[in-house]
């Protein structure tokens, strides 16, 4: 996984060849696979890569706050971790509008390309507008280590990206000329504190209060009766 854009090699393949391929129109998950493989250089079975491709488009609870692909078909539900995806064969995808937005095209010919038999198979990484490796998370294990990132709130991210660039612009203004005045802004923006946060999931997540870097995921249960609970929501990652 590159921190840049919270992608792993597979991940970014996909991305790769749906952009290269211009995918705004559905196209079977089995046949992206097939030219990912085809596009990209990809030597882990199509299998694999289709179970990647699945999870790109995964959009419910505990998934991704930004699906980079459109699920259109049974990808998966909550219930079951996503691991209920219909077959390969039978199921759409595309390119979601926001992961359009979200990787500027703009950008390429800026990027650094990864080649094999001189051919272009994938970027070594992609700059997002925001940290996408933020906005998904990402789970990993390599030699000797492992990483867990929780998601976060996209707008969340985006409000704290446009402070800091106000504050370099202010800080290289004051360089420049040291004289000037603080350029005044038609709106006020503060930093705001990271909280993690998964889409449509209800339930308050809250930060220790003496360790803001830890934090405590709950559930949500009610007792009906001395025999019987009713449990409305699970913490993110735990499934039935």
């Amino acid at each position: 996984m590159q921190f840049q854009d919270g992608l792993k090699p597979g991940q970014r393949k996909i991305i790769f060849v749906c952009f290269t391929k211009n995918l705004i129109r559905e196209i079977k998950v089995a046949q992206l696979a097939g030219k990912v493989a085809k596009n990209s250089a990809y030597h882990h079975g199509e299998q694999s890569l289709t179970n990647t491709i699945v999870g790109l488009a995964q959009n419910f609870v505990g998934s991704n706050n930004i699906n980079f692909l459109v699920p259109a078909g049974q990808f998966g539900r909550l219930l079951h971790g996503g691991n209920d995806a219909a077959s390969a064969r039978y199921i759409f995808t595309r390119l979601s509008p926001l992961a359009l937005l979200s990787f500027n095209k703009n950008d390429e010919p800026l990027l650094s390309y990864l080649n094999e038999d001189r051919i272009s198979i994938q970027l070594e990484w992609y700059c997002p507008v925001i940290p996408t490796v933020l906005v998904n998370g990402a789970q990993g294990v390599g030699t000797d280590y492992s990483t867990d990132i929780p998601s976060y709130k996209p707008l969340t991210l985006s409000n704290n990206m446009k402070y800091y660039i106000r504050q370099e612009d202010e800080r290289q203004r004051q360089l420049n000329n040291p004289t000037s005045q603080p350029k005044q802004y038609p709106d006020v923006i503060t930093l705001e504190e990271l909280i993690p946060c998964y889409k449509n999931f209800t339930v308050e997540i809250k930060l220790l209060d003496n360790d803001r870097t830890c934090g405590v995921i709950n559930g949500v249960w009610s007792k009906l009766d001395e025999t019987s609970i009713e449990i409305t929501d699970l913490p993110i990652g735990t499934w039935t």
